[in-house]
């Protein structure tokens, strides 16, 4: 059960945690005596394929195609399913958002959002912006007033465009929706080019 490179692969817990797993995430509700494991199977043969150890107490959940292990007192973990090898460890802070973008990790935390290359885990760039993941397309709302498009490796913004403060972002259809809430029983809604952030 979980969301990794191979979809027959499989995660497991000991058969105390067992009774807290879920389709869409992964939760140990019990608390087991240590050492608890995290481990992932070969779905042909059965045969582990990784190993993490897991603290009492601490929660394993699949989100947005990584491991996120979460829980006071230690600071939460994220792994890469393909080959459990630890990602992240955030700074005593608690992870808002974890997402798997191409060859890139997205985590957001407190007031902050970081992207690490995957495959080496270093990081690529830093905001204390909002940064979301829309349908493969990375959204951020800019502290000054504006919606941009970041390059996912740099952080560049691609294109962007003027935020007022009583207004969302989504994309659909190879457009950026900008809804914007008016006084009123109407709101507008302007369309812009994903790619180039024109205004349809």
């Amino acid at each position: 059960m979980g969301t990794n490179a191979d979809p027959g692969n499989t995660f497991s817990l000991p058969t105390c945690c067992r009774s807290g797993l879920r389709t869409s995430t992964i939760t140990c509700t019990h608390t087991c005596h240590p050492p608890r494991e995290l481990r992932e199977d070969n779905a042909a043969t059965g045969e582990p394929m990784w190993a993490a150890e897991v603290g009492p107490g601490r929660d394993i959940r699949v989100k947005g195609g990584l491991v996120l292990i979460e829980g006071a007192p230690v600071p939460d973990v994220v792994l890469d399913p393909a080959d459990g090898r630890q990602l992240w460890r955030s700074p005593g802070t608690t992870t808002k958002q974890v997402r798997l973008f191409d060859d890139v990790v997205l985590i957001s935390y407190d007031s902050e959002t970081v992207m690490l290359e995957r495959k080496t885990g270093a990081e690529l760039w830093r905001t204390p912006e909002v940064v979301t993941v829309q349908e493969g397309t990375l959204v951020q709302e800019g502290s000054g007033r504006t919606w941009s498009v970041p390059d996912p490796r740099t952080g560049v913004a691609k294109w962007a465009t003027a935020r007022d403060e009583f207004s969302n972002a989504t994309v659909a259809a190879k457009l950026v929706l900008i809804t914007q809430d008016q006084d009123g029983p109407g709101d507008t809604v302007t369309a812009y080019d994903l790619v180039t952030g024109a205004q349809g």
